[in-house]
This record gives C-alpha cells, structure tokens and sequence, in this order.
C-alpha cells in the first residue's frame, strides 16, 4: 500500500523518507487527540471545520485549494524542498514547545491564500502567538525580499488572518477564523535541510544536541525580527501582545 505523504528530492534515502513518515503520523495521532483535525502530515483539514462553516463552504474553499494546486504546479510554485521545511520545523517546534504549545501546519486555504505555512497556540495564554512563512535561503535577494514582505503584512496589515485556525475556548482546543496574528520568516539552505532530515532523531520523545541547535536558530531568527518590529510604533496593539507574550513565555521556559 502506498504511504501518504509529499514527494521527497532526491539524495534522500529510502529509510530517511520512512523516518520523516513515522514521525509526522506519531505527531499527528497527538494532535487528533488534542481534538485537532489533522492529516497525517500535520496540516488542519478543512473538512474539520463543518461545526464552523457550511459544507458547501468548505467544499468551495476545496475546490479552490485544487485549482490553486495545478496552477501552482504548472507554474512551478509548489517547491518540494519547501513542503520538506515545513514538516522539519513542525516536528521540531513540536519537540521542543509541545509540553506549552500547540504546532500545526495551516490548511492548504490558508497556505494557497494567506500565505501562512505554520501556526503556534500558547496553550496557557491561548493566544496564537505566531504564524510561520519560509524561505530556502539565509542571504541574496530571496531572502531580503521575505524579509520586506513579512515586516509589511505584519505593520501594514497588521499580522495575518486564517480562516481554518485553532484557539482555546474553556481550557479546550476549539476551531475558528483568527486574525493579527504576528507572522515571522524562517529559513533553512537547501544542504542545511538535506543535513536536518539526515540527523533528525527518529523519536518524538528525544532532543538530540543538534535538534536544540536548529530550534535555537528557528528562534533566534524569530528574535531579530521580533526588535526589528519594536522599532516601529505603528505595529498594532493586539500584534505586540502576541510577540511579547510569545517572547516572555519563551525567555522562561528556554532560556
């Protein structure tokens, strides 16, 4: 029987592919049972929503998502290396905040639509803390153009808006629209992210020394664009309450 799940680049061995499968399966069963309706790549399925939404609703974002897909496709938008990074940071923000957060991926809507890869939920606050867009390169004019685009959504359009999210109603995960939620950029090359997938230990329960020091990166990047936005006055109320409740909570928790 064929496994779900994306379509690896070459170079990528046939156990590390295994490796990557089991992990976001493990991760996924986790978050079902938190209530979170995920496939077994982590990623919020619309079908989910139907306490939410219509189900022609739902059914029209679909067709959306699919004609998004195979334009996206033809023109060579849909990046393999991209959905890689995705499921990498999942796993490893899930290994390193799960005890205090909640890590999923956003619904391909949000993905196709509001340019959202990945969002986070403080389980203790309930706040949606952040949402997640990526880039392949830590340097040149791909990555300065990220960072332009991601400093602009959050202080001119204040933050990000979804709507296929999660939040805490009661103590409890419940679903729904979200919106200023304070995006960031995170980047990993293309060798740093073969190396990842090659050393990522094959257990949920265990932080290998490498492990930590990409999660430091990720947060280290997320950091700098956090003092970069205090420089500007106009970033909305709501939105610093997030970032600073994000940065409190990981100043006490990691550091």
């Amino acid at each position: 029987m064929k496994k779900e799940g994306p379509q690896f680049e070459r170079g990528i061995s046939n156990d590390q592919i295994e490796k990557i499968r089991n992990l976001q399966e493990k991760l996924s069963e986790n978050l079902r049972a938190k209530g979170i309706p995920v496939n077994n790549e982590c990623r919020l399925q619309m079908l989910g929503f139907q306490s939410v939404y219509p189900q022609d609703e739902i059914e029209i974002d679909i067709k959306i998502v699919l004609e998004l897909q195979k334009k996206w496709s033809e023109e060579g938008g849909i990046k393999k290396e991209g959905e890689q990074f995705e499921i990498i940071k999942t796993i490893i923000f899930n290994k390193f905040l799960g005890n205090d957060f909640v890590a999923v991926r956003s619904s391909l809507y949000d993905d196709f639509k509001n340019g959202v890869d990945n969002i986070i939920l403080d389980k203790k606050t309930g706040n949606l803390v952040c949402a997640f867009d990526e880039v392949a390169s830590i340097s040149g004019k791909e990555f300065e153009d990220k960072k332009d685009k991601v400093l602009s959504r959050n202080i001119k359009q204040k933050g990000v808006k979804l709507k296929y999210s999660i939040y805490l109603k009661n103590g409890e995960i419940a679903l729904g629209p979200a919106e200023q939620i304070p995006i960031f950029y995170l980047a990993l090359p293309s060798s740093r992210l073969k190396e990842a997938i090659n050393r990522l230990s094959p257990s949920l329960e265990e932080k290998t020394d490498y492990e930590r020091k990409l999660f430091e990166f990720f947060i280290s990047l997320i950091e700098h664009q956090i003092k970069t936005l205090r420089l500007y006055p106009q970033v909305e109320e709501i939105l610093n309450k997030s970032i600073n409740s994000f940065e409190d909570r990981l100043k006490k928790l990691y550091k």
